[in-house]
């Protein structure tokens, strides 16, 4: 009896996993100021755009009734029920930047595992701003309604939505397997439906591509809370799903006794010395100064970040290794402190093992006010590559890799570099979702077999007029390469030969070019194939004023496109 005692005395004395963590902010349905708290943040970070401040609001499983729960940068609305129908609210919602009037820096926030109630729902957001398992009982809006309140792009996955999804002003936009009782509103550049029941059918003007099933995916690892447990679901790897279906069930459970939890102060050494013998990784809502990387070594470790944490690599050193088979990540934003001046610098990111799975994965390089002991205010940065892949069959969930083309620093982040965006040379990797924007070489680099891209979205440098590179690349030695809904932006008076390159190979739907405000021609093609006398370039199979699409390859040369 007195072992037993000591044993609850401990328990007790340990307290919950969250105790202590400003930066996380737990209820149920009997905490009756829910929504006053939430809006209380939301004022904090509504326009916090490089804050170093972050944040988690975890909802318990009941109902909160008609609650709005407005979500700012930086911060995750979380339902950690069983279900996204356990956690029932009235809304989550994310509105205009009012500085700008308009979404289209509305980054870095989320929401998932919750129902809503209210007539319509508005999450007017672009890149690094995911929904996933929620079940909208109403109207979706990705956007305020019309012009001048644009958007730029996003994601969503398992998402039940029981009315109409509104596209709204959104210039590209990925939605995977979910289900929409009641169609799509709308139509802009590129909207591309994986493995979702209700979606519109394929456009005949390239703006529009509906892939009936996901050929390989698995959701991202989610916190559960049953009766005062805690653990993290990881859900299983499916293969040619169509819907939500068992996409968001677990596969397995790791109980938060078997989870490192790491918060604000921690440094490379405490983690990593943490996760020893644990099964998983929870990042609480923090900047994390690394003086090494994070190294995950254990088969089938799973790493998850709530709130945005974010991991600031040093001296020249990469933030994040992974060198186990069957590892999850997801939900980390990564960034460098190192100096510019630095010759050399490691992938922000390296993914050496094979088999694993990354979801909300986004990192960025610039120059930002904020300031932590590694990292001073407004410090020019480099990182040569942001992520580098060089496993067999990881997929990646979506991405937004960033080289920043606007700041804090009065627009110190253009004297920042980084090289590429993405580089893979690992084979049969699967990417959903892949927006990589600014960096000064060519952005995206493939040199791995069987890979395959459903929705990129790039921006290239336009702070550079000597830009040399592409938006995406796949090295003309690769014999299978799939990409749907391609799109490579320029904004200014940068002219392309090309913004796309594949091998002659390549399988590719719905490719296109756009120069943003000005005349398509600036591109003198959509894609070129091939190297040295073998090249062949695609002008279009159509262009309007501002953009050109190449429908699908492999194709015959494509008619001269008239010239508006």
């Amino acid at each position: 009896m007195r072992l037993l005692c000591l044993a609850c005395f401990s328990a007790v004395a340990r307290g919950a996993w969250y105790d202590g963590i400003d930066s996380v902010h737990v209820f149920d349905p009997s905490d009756g100021d829910v929504e006053k708290e939430a809006w209380s943040l939301y004022t904090r970070m509504q326009l916090a755009q490089f804050s170093a401040e972050r944040h988690a609001i975890l909802l318990k499983s009941g109902n909160y009734r008609s609650a709005a729960i407005a979500v700012g940068y930086y911060t995750s609305v979380i339902g950690v029920g069983a279900s996204a129908d356990n956690v029932s609210i009235g809304s989550v919602y994310t509105l205009d930047n009012p500085k700008i009037g308009n979404a289209c820096d509305n980054f870095w926030r989320s929401a998932e595992g919750v129902r809503t109630t209210n007539p319509s729902i508005t999450w007017a957001a672009s890149q690094a701003a995911p929904l996933r398992r929620v079940h909208i009982g109403s109207e979706l809006w990705l956007s305020e309604p019309g012009p001048p309140h644009w958007s730029s792009g996003g994601f969503m996955s398992a998402a039940t939505i029981d009315g109409v999804l509104h596209m709204g002003t959104q210039q590209q936009y990925i939605v995977r397997n979910a289900e929409l009782a009641k169609g799509v509103a709308g139509e802009a550049m590129n909207y591309v439906f994986v493995g979702v029941e209700g979606a519109p059918a394929n456009a005949t003007n390239g703006r529009l591509t509906s892939i009936a099933t996901t050929p390989q995916v698995a959701e991202k690892p989610y916190l559960v809370e049953a009766a005062g447990q805690w653990s993290i679901c990881v859900p299983p790897l499916l293969k040619s799903v169509r819907g939500v279906g068992a996409s968001t069930s677990c596969a397995r459970h790791i109980s938060i006794d078997d989870v490192f939890v790491a918060r604000h102060g921690d440094s490379a050494a405490v983690i990593n010395d943490g996760i020893a013998g644990k099964r998983g990784l929870l990042l609480t809502p923090a900047i994390y100064n690394l003086e090494a990387p994070i190294a995950i070594r254990r088969d089938g470790f799973v790493l998850l970040g709530i709130g945005f944490p974010t991991l600031l690599a040093t001296e020249g050193q990469a933030a994040l290794t992974i060198d186990a088979p069957h590892a999850r990540v997801a939900g980390i934003l990564l960034e460098p402190a190192t100096d510019v001046t630095t010759t050399i610098t490691a992938p922000l990111m390296r993914w050496s093992a094979d088999d694993g799975v990354g979801s909300d994965v986004f990192t960025r390089v610039g120059a930002f006010n904020y300031s932590t002991p590694a990292k001073p205010s407004c410090r020019e940065t480099r990182a040569h590559t942001h992520l580098l892949v060089e496993g067999r069959n990881v997929i990646l969930d979506n991405t937004w890799l960033w080289h920043a083309d606007h700041d804090d620093c009065g627009g110190a982040s253009d004297q920042s570099y980084s090289a590429h965006a993405l580089e893979v040379t690992g084979d049969d990797v699967l990417v959903y979702g892949l927006k990589a924007e600014h960096t000064m070489e060519t952005i995206v680099m493939w040199r791995g077999e069987g890979g395959a891209v459903f929705m990129f979205q790039s921006e290239l440098p336009y702070h550079m007029p000597g830009f040399a590179g592409v938006g995406y690349k796949v090295a003309d030695s690769v014999a299978r390469h799939t990409a749907v809904g391609v799109g490579v932006y320029i904004i200014g008076t940068l002219e392309m030969a090309t913004g796309i390159e594949l091998p002659a190979a390549a399988e590719a739907t719905n490719l296109f070019s756009w120069v943003i405000g000005r005349n398509h021609s600036q591109f003198q093609s959509v894609v070129c194939t091939g190297e040295g006398g073998a090249r062949v370039c695609y002008q279009g199979d159509t262009c309007d004023f501002s953009s050109c699409y190449q429908l699908a390859l492999p194709h015959a040369p494509a008619r001269a496109s008239a010239r508006l």
